[in-house]
C-alpha cells in the first residue's frame, strides 16, 4: 500500500546544479548556493547498482561509497565539496572506501545534495558522472581557473558561469525584462502568502468544464512552472517559477486545452504576465523538438476582476495552432492553452474557457 500527502508547506522547491571536476587525486563538486543557503548532506552511490535497486534515498547504504551529514560550521561545507573528505561534517554514516562492497570510487556515480535555506525548507539535488569524463587539473589548481563539467552541457564550464545558470532565490526589485536584464531564480520561500496552494487548487476548472471535451489526466499532477514558455521563455532566460502549480488537460479528438495554475510571491502573478508580454517579438522559437512560428498577440476583451491579462498565438510546427490566454489575480496566474487545426477555432476556444477560468479566478 502507498499513501502520501501534498503538504501545504514548500516541498523541496531548491534545486541546484551540480558540476564536477578532478583535482589532483580528488573529485570535487561544485554547488552554486544562494544566500542563506546550505549543503547539509552528500550522498555518493554506484548509480548503476542504486538504480538498478532503487535506492535514491538514505535507507539503504548498500550501495553507498561515501554519506556524510551535519556540518560543522553555521554556514555548512561552502560551494565546493570534495568527495570523501569528512572534515565538513560531524556525522559520517560511510567513510569514503568503507563500504566492502564498493571500496573505490565507482565508475557511475549518483550524488545526492541535501540543502536547507534560511527559513529552514529542505532541497534534494541528483547528479551523476562517470569519473573518467570529467575535467581534470593539478593539484592546487587556482579554483577559478577549474572548469567543470555540467551535466546537459557540451563543455565545461567555470564556476561564474554555472552559477550564471543556477536556480537562486531573488528578492523584491524589477522584474525581468529587456530593459532591466535577467533576475534568475525563484522567489523567497517567506514571500508565499498563506494558503496559496488552496487558492490555486479552487482556480482549476472541473473535468466537465468545456463542453464537448474530455478530461484526461495530467502527469505530473504538480509541477511548478513559469507562466509561458513562449520564446524561450524560462529560469535561465529571467522568468521566476510559480509554486504549487498543478495542471489540468481536456481532449476534444481534434481540439485540445490545458491549464496551468500557480502562486507567485515577491515577483507577483500579474509581473509575470508582463514579463511574457515583453518577450513576445521573438517571432519563431523551438522548444524541445517542436518549432514555433508566427507568434503574435491576440484580442482579448477585459475580463472582470484581473490584474493583468494577456494572449498571444503561434503555429505548432506548421500543422496546427495554439492560442494561449495568461490570468493574473492576486499571488495566483492561470495559463489556457487551446490548440486546434485553425487558429480561429484555438482562438474561439481559448476565450471561452478564458472567462470561465477568469470567474474562478475572481
Amino acid at each position: 500500500m502507498l499513501a502520501g500527502c501534498f503538504t501545504s508547506g514548500v516541498p523541496d522547491r531548491l534545486e541546484h546544479l551540480v558540476g564536477v571536476a578532478r583535482v589532483g587525486d580528488t573529485h570535487q563538486v561544485f554547488v552554486p548556493l544562494c544566500p542563506g543557503e546550505k549543503t547539509v548532506s552528500v550522498k555518493v552511490s554506484d548509480r548503476v547498482a542504486a538504480e538498478k535497486a532503487l535506492d535514491v534515498g538514505y535507507g539503504d547504504d548498500a550501495y553507498t561509497w561515501w554519506r556524510a551529514g551535519g556540518p560543522r560550521s553555521a554556514s555548512g561545507p561552502g560551494e565546493v565539496l570534495v568527495l570523501g573528505d569528512d572534515e565538513p561534517f560531524t556525522d559520517v554514516a560511510v567513510r569514503a572506501g568503507g563500504n566492502s562492497a564498493h571500496p573505490v570510487l565507482p565508475a557511475a556515480v549518483q550524488v545526492l545534495l541535501v540543502a536547507t535555506d534560511p527559513v529552514g525548507v529542505t532541497g534534494r539535488t541528483y547528479s551523476a558522472f562517470a569519473p573518467a569524463e570529467v575535467p581534470s587539473y593539478p593539484a592546487g589548481t587556482d579554483p577559478a581557473m577549474v572548469r567543470y563539467l555540467l551535466p546537459g552541457e557540451q563543455e565545461p564550464m567555470d564556476q561564474a558561469a554555472i552559477r550564471g545558470l543556477s536556480d537562486c532565490a531573488i528578492g523584491p526589485g524589477p522584474i525581468p525584462g529587456p530593459s532591466t536584464g535577467p533576475i534568475l531564480g525563484r522567489q523567497p520561500v517567506d514571500s508565499i502568502r498563506s494558503g496559496a496552494a488552496e487558492r490555486v487548487e479552487k482556480t482549476l476548472l472541473g473535468p466537465a468544464a468545456i463542453t464537448g471535451m474530455t478530461a484526461v489526466a495530467f502527469d505530473p499532477p504538480y509541477v511548478e512552472d513559469v507562466a509561458a514558455h513562449v520564446c524561450g521563455n524560462g529560469p535561465k532566460s529571467g522568468a521566476v517559477s510559480s509554486v504549487f502549480g498543478q495542471g489540468r488537460v481536456w481532449d476534444g479528438g481534434d481540439r485540445e486545452v490545458r491549464q496551468f495554475a500557480g502562486a507567485y510571491g515577491a515577483v507577483t502573478a500579474a509581473e509575470a504576465v508582463t514579463q511574457v508580454d515583453g518577450v513576445l517579438g521573438c517571432g519563431d522559437y523551438t522548444e524541445y523538438v517542436t518549432e514555433y512560428s508566427g507568434v503574435h498577440r491576440a484580442g482579448l476583451p477585459l475580463l472582470s476582476g484581473i490584474d493583468q491579462q494577456s494572449m498571444f498565438c503561434e503555429t505548432v510546427d506548421e500543422k496546427a495552432s495554439r492560442c494561449t490566454v495568461l490570468l493574473a489575480r492576486g499571488d495566483v496566474l492561470t495559463r489556457i492553452e487551446s490548440t486546434a487545426a485553425t487558429e480561429p477555432d484555438a482562438a474561439g476556444v481559448a476565450r471561452t474557457v478564458a472567462g470561465q477560468a477568469a470567474a474562478a479566478l475572481g
